[in-house]
């Protein structure tokens, strides 16, 4: 699920703010946050420290707050935002930062430089990491999608994955979601883990090679698979090797497969344009989806 925070603020309990992070420029007014922080500051004093994480609502916008001796965990983030996630990530924020910094904390002089080290733990815990993975036969050409997504010299001769590779992928920074990629072996000995391995998953890539052969073992094993296993995860489909004679348009696979299917040749570099526009795009569309369900769970409760 993607969570929209608009900023972190990290103050101690004497009123002083140590460490801002602003995400997005976005509708949340600066003197609501602004008063809202000054009247925490005011009543701190009188709330102990502790586990216990609160959340008051104002206007649009929610102000989730956890205490951890002398600091102050405060994230800012869209009512319909899923609660408990948020409160998760707080309760993490604070803990990691408190435990990086209690020697600084402890002998503060007003210097806040020590403690921007702390933005790529704070990425690591907002961003959270999406599941990719590239699913498909072997020899449709997952592996070379896989290294068109990073930019990588692609292979001329097909060198077969074994069991699977795991790609992380911290340099790129997709719509504020670190990716990982899985990428599945395509040989029959291997068609076991797949169920395994789809389960969790965000994003599910079908590559196939746009033969009918490949397209009609794919609708028979792999869609049946992934509507069995992890029916509400984004699907989509490359039709690989357009290139090649004969080879099945995509509108038409697009009807076969009944999933979104974008045309491919995955051995030219300048497709990975393409691609990562394509991830771009569905990682909103989850986000959105995600928003949505929050709403409805919000209206109901």
């Amino acid at each position: 699920m993607v969570i929209m925070i608009h900023s972190i603020y990290i103050m101690r309990k004497t009123g002083e703010n140590i460490y801002t992070r602003k995400y997005e420029e976005s509708s949340v007014d600066d003197n609501l946050i602004s008063g809202f922080l000054s009247a925490l500051q005011n009543f701190v004093s009188e709330v102990s420290s502790g586990d216990v994480i609160r959340t008051i609502k104002t206007g649009n916008v929610k102000f989730i707050y956890n205490i951890i001796h002398d600091i102050i965990v405060v994230a800012v983030a869209d009512q319909q935002d899923d609660e408990r996630k948020i409160q998760e990530k707080v309760e993490k924020i604070a803990e990691i930062f408190y435990n990086k910094f209690k020697v600084n904390l402890e002998n503060w002089t007003g210097d806040i430089s020590p403690f921007k080290p702390f933005e790529e733990d704070l990425e690591d815990i907002i961003s959270g990491t999406l599941k990719v993975s590239l699913i498909g036969y072997g020899g449709v050409g997952k592996t070379t999608i896989l290294k068109l997504l990073k930019n990588e010299e692609i292979p001329l001769k097909h060198n077969p994955t074994i069991a699977v590779d795991i790609k992380p992928f911290k340099e790129i920074n997709i719509s504020g979601l670190k990716l990982i990629v899985w990428d599945f072996a395509g040989q029959e000995r291997f068609e076991s883990l797949w169920k395994m391995l789809i389960k969790g998953t965000d994003l599910i890539i079908v590559v196939v090679d746009s033969t009918m052969i490949n397209l009609l073992r794919t609708r028979r094993k792999i869609m049946k698979m992934i509507e069995e296993e992890n029916p509400k995860a984004k699907v989509i489909v490359i039709a690989n090797k357009q290139d090649l004679p004969k080879a099945i348009k995509p509108n038409i696979i697009e009807g076969l497969l009944n999933a979104p299917t974008y045309g491919f040749v995955a051995i030219d570099p300048s497709y990975r344009r393409d691609i990562l526009k394509i991830i771009n795009e569905k990682i909103d569309e989850l986000s959105k989806t995600s928003k949505k369900e929050s709403s409805v769970v919000a209206s109901a409760a």
